[in-house]
Formats: C-alpha cells, structure tokens, sequence
C-alpha cells in the first residue's frame, strides 16, 4: 500500500515528477510514442485503480464493516492487476527486460483496446458512442502495428507471476530469505488465480480446498 501511494504520488501528483523531461519514464514513452493508448496513460491507470482498490480494502479493515468477503477479493484482484502492470513495466533493474515488458503492457492495452473498439463499430442505437470510421481506421491500424511483433500477447496471469518473481527478488536483495520470497510469489499467484475466478463469477473458487 505505502509503495503504491508513493507511486501514484509522484505520477499523479501535481509535481508530476516521473513525468518530467528526461525521466526513465519519459524516455520509455518517447520509445513507444505511435500506439493507441501511451505508457503515461496505462501506468496512470494502473496506479489509479490499484490505488483506489486499495484504500477501499484499508476502509473496510480499518473501520471493520461488515461487507461479504466476495468484495474484498474482487478488489484484491483488481488492485494486483493494476498494480501488477506497472511493477512489471517499470520494475525490472535491467534495461532490455524493461523495454521488452513496457510492450508487452501496451500490448495488452491494445489488444483490449482493439476489442473495445470493434463491439462500439457495430452499435446501431447508441450512435453517439460509435467511433467515426476515421478513428477506428486510425486505431486499428496502430493496434496492428503493435501486435505485429507478437500476434499473442502475453496474458495477464504472466504478467503477474513475473511481478511476484521481481516482487520476491527485490525481498531477498534487502535481506528476506528465499523462503520468505519464494512463499510471496505463490500467495500471490494463489489470490491472482483464485479471485480472478471469483471476479469472473466462476463456482470453482468456492468449492477449491
């Protein structure tokens, strides 16, 4: 929670500090300029919803109300998606790992954007929300152009389970055991997996012992 605060501070914040000229930040979203929604915007949304999920849970706790647990896990999930993105873009230490997992992040953005785009193109009824045939044209090439590279992009359970592994690695560099590291990245996988089902409204979570 504290690390995410701290994030969404200094992206979000007024300062805006890891927006200014000449940051790491900046420079990978300079690298990454001609996609349908830019580096900038995605971990903006990361923080803000992971930030969000998060303060929810800490009222609920803090102030024990009393709400079905199915809440606190949707939010959960919700939180590690979002702050899962931008540990996994911006985390890693070495520089072409870094660059490789910014595209798979906007990747994921434009795959899903993509789908988003093509279910609006065929609304007869709500035609204010029906992008022009300009803009759909526009973005769908820039979609296709950023999947070229790689046609499936890699999914999000990935994307989380290396954020556990760099989450973990980081533990044992300031002194946690591996053991302590290595039960981490499983806790993780098992919420990410197990909520997901519940977010999805699966049945299986329910009966899983």
């Amino acid at each position: 929670m504290a690390v995410i605060n701290f994030l969404a501070d200094q992206l979000l914040g007024v300062r805006g500090r890891l927006t200014r000229s000449g940051t790491e930040l900046t420079r990978l979203n300079t690298n990454n300029a001609d996609v349908p929604v830019d580096l900038i915007t995605s971990v903006r949304s990361g923080l803000t919803i992971a930030r969000l999920a998060l303060n929810h849970i800490a009222l609920v706790l803090s102030q024990q109300l009393s709400v079905p647990p199915v809440l606190l896990q949707v939010l959960t999930r919700t939180a590690l998606l979002g702050a899962g993105r931008v540990v996994f873009a911006l985390g890693p230490d070495d520089p072409v790992e870094r660059d490789r997992n910014v595209k798979i992040v906007l990747q994921q953005e434009g795959q899903s954007y993509r789908k988003g785009l093509n279910a609006m193109a065929d609304f007869d009824q709500l035609l204010g929300l029906r992008p022009s045939e300009d803009y759909l044209s526009a973005r769908l090439q820039q979609v296709q152009a950023l999947l070229s590279a790689s046609p499936t992009p890699a999914g999000e359970a990935r994307v989380l389970n290396e954020m556990a592994a760099g989450i973990a690695k980081r533990l044992a560099t300031v002194g946690k055991n591996e053991a302590t590291a290595a039960v981490l990245g499983e806790h993780i996988a098992f919420i990410w997996n197990v909520y997901s089902g519940v977010a999805h409204g699966f049945g299986w979570p329910t009966v899983h012992s």
